[in-house]
Formats: C-alpha cells, structure tokens, sequence
C-alpha cells in the first residue's frame, strides 16, 4: 500500500491517496473529512485478516470485493460514493482487490489494533 498514513487515536492510522503528507498535525486528516463530507454515500465497512472465510480457506474479503464492484462505476470526483474500510487487527495493505480504489481516492482505509465492538463505535 503506497497511501501516506496519518495516525489518529487509539493507535489507529488512517491510510488514503488524498493525504499530501505523512504528519502528526490534527490537519492530516482533513483532505479525507472533507472528501468523505461531500460524499453522495459513505459506505463504512470493518475487515479481520482473523476472520472466519480466511480460516475456512474461502476467498478472504469476499464480501468488501463485492462492494468495490459496486463502487467500480463511479468516478473519483468530488461528491461520489466512498468506502470506509476499517481494519480491526488487519492492515490496509491486504486489501488487494480494493486497491484501485485506495489509489483513485474512491476508498480510505483505517488500520489498527483489534478492539471490542464498544470500544469501536465511539
């Protein structure tokens, strides 16, 4: 994953083509606020490499590539739909398949520690 990072709360780091600069500023995220702001629709979607279809041996992530196909004919500009994936445990980096996404700005990922559901939504 070639996205710059810019780390956020509770060792968490957001990865997206729109940061300009790797930095500790709390101005780092704002290309991704505002991106994410102006979006028609913002579909926000966590991943585990943990999870159960990797341990099955099924296709890992199935589910997120399902959504990248639904994003697929949309452009990059401002106000289109956008993912955010959010990765518990996982980095933004094995999201192979949705990687055309990150880079065209069309998807923005958080990676981090794998922390409970409540502790997750505040």
């Amino acid at each position: 994953n070639n996205s710059l990072g810019c780390p956020l709360q509770g060792g968490r780091t957001l990865r997206s083509s729109l940061l300009l600069e790797d930095g500790r500023s709390q101005e780092c995220a704002r290309p991704v606020l505002r991106d994410v702001a102006s979006s028609s629709l913002t579909a926000v979607a966590t991943f585990s490499a943990g999870g159960r279809s990797l341990r099955s041996g099924k296709a890992a992530f199935r589910q997120l590539d399902e959504l990248g196909k639904l994003f697929s004919d949309h452009s990059a500009s401002l106000g289109g739909p956008r993912m955010l994936l959010v990765g518990k445990g996982t980095r933004c980096g094995v999201l192979t398949s949705l990687r055309h996404h990150l880079r065209a700005g069309r998807a923005h990922c958080i990676e981090g520690p794998n922390v409970g559901a409540r502790e997750t939504h505040t």
